[in-house]
């Protein structure tokens, strides 16, 4: 049980069990909020409330044989701003009910693991425009799933496996029309993890996945770590992987790309290489990675332009330096820091000048260094920290810090199309926990301590100053 500011009230309650043969888990969380304004141009409230049961069930049939049961409902209410200044918000909501089942059933044999598994999902979205317009959508998914291990020996390896995927949406086009759409992919994999050398681990692994509409994509993946001994070892990967459109992202839902072909799927190829260590005089751990990432031809789309398409050609380009350490003094302090420097190029919006033909401004004017040509909404330096200190048996806190700079947004029609910069901030959260007695805790935390002004998107204010206090029985 947990109580906030704007009116926010949070009631998780569950019990579990199990035997030998047997285990349990009922859940119950009911979630409500008067909210803020998501737009930071007006003072609205955004009301929301969320009630959702998780149950799950699993049986040992035999000693190699079992079987797991996984089941949700959620149901949910969202009113909601328009991004466009001057348009009134009173009207707009969305009512949801989600239904996810999961099954699978596990098998071991000697060296071998098998698990076959089935989900069915479905989701039902009623919206509430400005205009008091209702619209109903629903999307299903059914998938289909095997997942085979075969350990060789000790230093050997191999998982493998297939999955179908079943699609479905069901969308208005008309007052009282709707259409269906369906779709499917179909994939299977294998991947090889292995020792060659007592202080060396690699695994090579591909897979091939067949999408109804944007045809065959094939990726793999080699990884490799080396253990240098005194804690400390040097690991890379290097991979290709690809994003299919989703559903309405398709020219038979109703998007059609500029020459009206199916979008086919954009291809990422990446690179990292890391170095970790850990300090015992000074109790010490120390990570760092250089990442190398590129998508080629991604998909984007514009609602103003009522079109989506494959950026034929184009690159974004992300790379940088992710460090991370911790430090701790073995008794009560303990501190984590994370630091992510990001170099990224949007091909999409800058490789392609000549798409200011439909209304909007490629990249940024000149002045603003990495920012001109930077992915919407990464920004270049990006840091974190975390102090946990441990005043008693008692009583614990938390510090933390989440510092993000700069970033490139993309303006709407209130900005003519003209992109943007969002300022950098600094965000400060506090959290403690005391423990009242045996099965009873009573938790307090404020977020954005010094109520920061902030934004992560155009015009969509970051969350204000929040105090949370709740309390937790277990028994």
């Amino acid at each position: 049980m947990r109580y906030g500011g704007n009116n926010s009230q949070d009631l998780f309650y569950s019990i579990d069990g199990a035997n030998e043969k047997q285990n349990y888990f009922v859940g119950f969380n009911y979630y409500k909020t008067d909210g803020i304004s998501a737009m930071s141009n007006d003072s609205e409230k955004d009301p929301y409330e969320n009630n959702s049961l998780t149950l799950n069930y699993g049986y040992d049939i035999s000693e190699n044989n079992t079987i797991e049961n996984y089941l949700t409902l959620k149901e949910s209410y969202l009113k909601y701003d328009e991004p466009t200044a001057g348009r009134d918000d009173t009207k707009n909501s969305s009512e949801n009910f989600e239904a996810h089942y999961n099954f699978k059933f596990k098998n071991t044999h000697n060296n071998f693991k098998n698990t076959f598994g089935l989900s069915k999902s479905g989701t039902s979205r009623m919206v509430t425009n400005f205009q008091n317009k209702e619209h109903t959508y629903e999307g299903f998914k059914n998938m289909l799933t095997y997942l085979g291990e075969y350990n060789v020996n000790l230093d050997n390896k191999i998982v493998y496996g297939s999955d179908i995927e079943f699609f479905k949406a069901k969308y208005p086009t008309d007052p009282g029309v709707y259409k269906t759409h369906d779709e499917e992919i179909h994939s299977q994999y294998i991947d090889y993890q292995f020792r060659p050398y007592e202080n060396i681990y690699a695994t090579i692994g591909g897979r091939n996945d067949r999408h109804t509409l944007s045809g065959d994509e094939q990726s793999y993946r080699i990884t490799g770590a080396y253990d240098l001994g005194n804690n400390s070892k040097i690991r890379f990967s290097h991979g290709t992987g690809f994003l299919f459109p989703a559903l309405y992202e398709s020219g038979e839902y109703g998007w059609t790309n500029q020459n009206g072909e199916d979008i086919h799927a954009e291809k990422t190829t990446s690179f990292d290489i890391g170095y970790e260590t850990y300090f015992d005089s000074l109790d010490l751990g120390f990570n760092i990675t250089y990442f190398d990432i590129l998508v080629e031809d991604p998909i984007m789309g514009s609602n103003t332009t009522n079109f989506q398409d494959n950026v034929s050609g184009a690159e974004n380009k992300s790379k940088g330096i992710e460090l991370s350490t911790n430090w701790t003094d073995n008794k009560k302090l303990n501190v984590d820091f994370n630091y992510n420097l990001t170099k990224s190029y949007s091909g999409m919006d800058c490789d392609k000048p000549e798409k200011d033909k439909w209304g909007y401004t490629s990249c940024l004017d000149s002045g603003h260094g990495w920012l001109e040509s930077a992915m919407v909404r990464v920004p270049i330096h990006a840091l974190s920290s975390k102090i946990n200190y441990q005043f008693n048996k008692e009583l614990g806190g938390s510090l933390m810090l989440t510092y993000k700079g700069r970033t490139r947004d993309y303006g709407g029609t209130d900005y003519a199309f003209r992109d943007q910069i969002l300022d950098e901030y600094l965000l400060v959260d506090l959290k403690s926990s005391y423990k009242l007695f045996e099965g009873y805790n009573l938790d307090f935390s404020v977020k954005n301590l010094f109520d920061k002004n902030y934004e992560n998107s155009l015009d969509y204010s970051g969350t204000p100053r929040t105090i949370n206090i709740s309390l937790k029985l277990a028994y």
